[in-house]
């Protein structure tokens, strides 16, 4: 029976640890809007990883606290990395004068850029331009700001 009791709480211990490291790197979202559709819908539940600065790259969805409102993370495309030059014309997405596919929605969107990316920021866009509050609105987002790099919806 001491062999049971000992055994059951070395695998509560075991389990209570891999929970707190979890919960450490990884965080959930629920996304909240249309911004994101059609790659995220509304309510859906996205599984996020803390990141390196490596990890980040152009078509990443990345969750990362809102610049300018206190307490509000949003969900957003990575579509600029620091020194590029972002443009958006009719509905099309230009890196670098290059066009960029993006399972992006720029139907209705506005043109907007060109503007360079800053050092140490990224731009973010959501997939459904016209919906979406994004860079175009708030500004870049630092390294800092970002909280994780979606892995699984």
């Amino acid at each position: 029976m001491k062999k049971i009791i000992t055994i059951s709480l070395s695998v509560c211990i075991v389990m209570i640890i891999c929970i707190f490291i979890f919960f450490q790197y990884f965080f959930f979202y629920e996304v909240d809007g249309y911004s994101m559709s059609p790659t995220l819908t509304n309510h859906e539940s996205v599984l996020s990883r803390e990141f390196a600065l490596k990890d980040i790259d152009r078509g990443d969805i990345i969750g990362f606290q809102h610049p300018t409102i206190i307490g509000a993370e949003y969900i957003k495309r990575v579509v600029g990395l620091p020194n590029d030059q972002i443009e958006i014309r009719r509905g099309q997405v230009f890196i670098n004068r290059k066009k960029f596919n993006f399972p992006i929605n720029g139907k209705g969107s506005s043109n907007f850029g060109p503007i360079t990316v800053e050092k140490n920021h990224v731009f973010v866009l959501g997939d459904h331009l016209a919906g979406s509050r994004d860079s175009r609105e708030f500004g870049t987002v630092t390294y800092k700001q970002i909280r994780g790099v979606l892995v699984f919806k």
